[in-house]
């Protein structure tokens, strides 16, 4: 049996709700939903933030994603916060830190993106919603361990399928990165901790957690990463149990998302 075209697709009606309540030019966005070519490059939300795109980003599937259905931010998962330090690796062009910063007036986000063409996306996009005081942004990509690598972009030429690799190669351009720990001590002053540690790289998630000392994950409230592969999902998780969390599949599939809290934490 064919798919149903986008018109026909359950949950559809609920959206467009959805996206009115939320933006302040939601027919365009909503026109996105039921003809994809006519998704808008641009939205305004009702708080004043602004998410600007180009054709390689997947704007609309992001704010679906992120904002409507929250899938990195369950109520059950993450309450509104007040003062939290969020971490977002692989912030792509800002939809999941504009996202947090709605739910805490005085949160404040670090966003690591290492592709220059998405990242210049998301300097524009934080500063259009007069966001710079509460969100910092770092052109690094996170890895195992410091140093530099590679970014590889598939086929589709998107934004959001990208991969970074710790091997530099003579046609592609070196990109910087960090470790987790070095990230969180970017991110924090020494008595402070992450609320939220957001994860969407790609496939280098299981990379990105094993370099991290089993000390410094004590200072971690909360993760929520997407994984890449059956054989991902269980490095992962693995390796966040062996560090004292417990964990939860929130979103199932060969791409996933997995959600963690520290032992005996409040959530």
């Amino acid at each position: 049996m064919p798919p149903l075209p986008p018109i026909f697709r359950p949950g559809l009606a609920r959206e467009s709700v959805q996206l009115a309540i939320a933006l302040r030019n939601p027919w365009a966005a909503v026109r996105g939903l039921y003809r994809r070519e006519l998704a808008p490059r641009t939205v305004v939300f009702r708080s004043g933030a602004r998410l600007g795109s180009t054709e390689r980003d997947s704007l609309q599937f992001l704010i679906q994603e992120i904002i409507l259905e929250r899938h990195y931010t369950p109520r059950w998962f993450y309450r509104r916060g007040e003062n939290d330090v969020i971490l977002d690796i692989g912030a792509n062009i800002g939809v999941f830190a504009i996202h947090v910063c709605s739910l805490g007036r005085e949160n404040r986000v670090h966003c690591f993106e290492p592709d220059p063409q998405s990242f210049a996306t998301l300097q524009a996009n934080i500063a259009a919603s007069k966001l710079g005081h509460r969100v910092r942004v770092y052109n690094f990509a996170v890895w195992s361990e410091p140093g530099s690598g590679s970014l590889l972009l598939s086929d589709q030429e998107k934004s959001i399928v990208q991969q970074f690799r710790p091997q530099t190669t003579a046609t592609t351009a070196a990109v910087p990165c960090v470790s987790l720990a070095q990230a969180i001590t970017l991110a924090c002053r020494p008595d402070e901790r992450v609320a939220l540690l957001k994860i969407d790289a790609e496939g280098a998630e299981a990379e990105i957690l094993s370099g991290c000392e089993p000390v410094v994950w004590k200072r971690v409230q909360r993760v929520a990463l997407e994984y890449h592969s059956a054989e991902l999902r269980d490095q992962c998780i693995a390796i966040l149990k062996s560090v004292g969390f417990s964990t939860y599949n929130a979103v199932r599939g060969p791409v996933g998302i997995c959600l963690a809290t520290q032992t005996g934490s409040d959530h």
